[in-house]
């Protein structure tokens, strides 16, 4: 195992062990021209606005929302965008239709809610392995780093006062453009399936193609180096 698959491990590990419920993606209109300081910056920022949201002035206190996250370049290494997996602090769907809207105001460059697939995790282990699968292309990911959020579970989150924090939450998300979002999870729960699905197929199709191209017996194996 090299040093890619072992961070991709650890990961996947850590993510299969947490309080995760969410899921989703921080694209940008047009991820292949994005600036990458510019886009790291407002992915930060982002989380940020987050957590002020969730907790207060707390948030600058180190309190926040549990959280892992993702870098990546997508088939054209070009593509920037961050993958994540998050612990909702109430019901998972409305708080992924939240953080759509959240991301999707956040600036013109960011993308429109139809594109961030943000949900309630439906198979862990599926999203385990579909959030992490480019960590193998970086020696770090410091980029992103400073994403990551831990906190010791809904007890430290059952703390804040549930009341300020709708009224903070009503303060940022226009309603309409929430219930928007909210219509779209169900779709983009469809799309993230077919994707699973997708990645499972092709990786069936290249195991067998290993085993076709196997020695069948150990005879064969000792011929095939002898050649």
């Amino acid at each position: 195992m090299n040093w890619g698959q072992k961070i991709a491990a650890k990961s996947i590990s850590e993510i299969m062990a947490g309080p995760y419920d969410v899921t989703g993606v921080l694209a940008f209109k047009d991820g292949d021209r994005m600036d990458h300081a510019i886009a790291i910056k407002l992915i930060s920022a982002f989380w940020h606005k987050v957590d002020r949201i969730f907790f207060g002035q707390a948030a600058d206190q180190g309190f926040g929302i549990n959280r892992r996250c993702f870098l990546e370049f997508g088939k054209s290494q070009r593509c920037i965008h961050v993958h994540f997996v998050a612990q909702s602090p109430f019901d998972p769907v409305t708080f992924s239709a939240i953080l759509n809207v959240l991301w999707n105001g956040l600036n013109p460059q960011t993308a429109e809610l139809r594109k961030n697939w943000i949900t309630p995790i439906h198979s862990k282990p599926a999203i385990a392995a579909y959030v992490t699968k480019e960590i193998w292309r970086f020696r770090d990911d410091l980029h992103v780093l400073d994403c990551d959020h831990g906190l010791s579970g809904l007890t430290r989150y059952a703390a804040f006062d549930p009341e300020a924090r709708l009224q903070r939450i009503a303060n940022r998300v226009d309603a309409d453009t929430l219930e928007e979002a909210m219509a779209l999870i169900p779709v983009h729960m469809i799309i993230i399936r077919k994707r699973m699905e997708e990645r499972e197929r092709e990786a069936a199709k290249q195991c067998n193609l290993r085993m076709a191209s196997a020695p069948s017996s150990f005879r064969q194996f000792i011929q095939s180096r002898q050649t």
